[in-house]
């Protein structure tokens, strides 16, 4: 590898410039953290839709607008099933914890950069290494913290 100098320009190539871990980890939490934070909006989208319109569906029930024809059927069955709707997005959005990841994923992508700009100032093969164990420390934390939040869940078929 040509000496110290050669071996941290190797370890920087694999570990850092051609991204094939700490580069790849970071790409995959801010993938998770974008997917999960449009999840999120797209469950809460569709709670305060099915709140509104239930509002909607709701005042011309209560008026009595359209009582003897289908109109008024279509606002009874909407100012019943529309809370129900809403709801299930609600279980779905707490069930889910979209937010709760997009987060996670967030702060570890920040963590995850952090140590590629130590692991690009290495100097030495000590720090090479003093840096690779902080990342891997980070990794193994995180995935401690999903499988701790994990445990508490119960299996559903999806």
């Amino acid at each position: 590898f040509g000496g110290p100098a050669g071996q941290i320009a190797v370890m920087h190539r694999i570990l850092v410039e051609e991204k094939r871990w700490i580069g790849e980890q970071r790409r995959y939490y801010g993938n998770a953290r974008h997917r999960f934070h449009r999840r999120h909006l797209i469950l809460l989208a569709g709670i305060y839709l099915a709140f509104l319109t239930t509002i909607g569906a709701a005042v011309p029930h209560a008026l009595g607008v359209g009582h003897h024809s289908s109109e008024g059927d279509l606002f009874s069955i909407l100012s019943l099933t529309l809370p129900a709707l809403g709801a299930a997005f609600s279980g779905l959005h707490e069930q889910r914890e979209y937010q709760r990841n997009s987060d996670r994923y967030s702060w570890m992508e920040q963590a995850l950069e952090d140590a590629e700009q130590r692991m690009r100032s290495a100097e030495t093969l000590t720090d090479v290494r003093r840096f690779a164990a902080e990342a891997e420390t980070t990794l193994l934390e995180e995935n401690r913290d999903w499988v701790g939040v994990m445990r508490f869940h119960d299996f559903e078929l999806a």
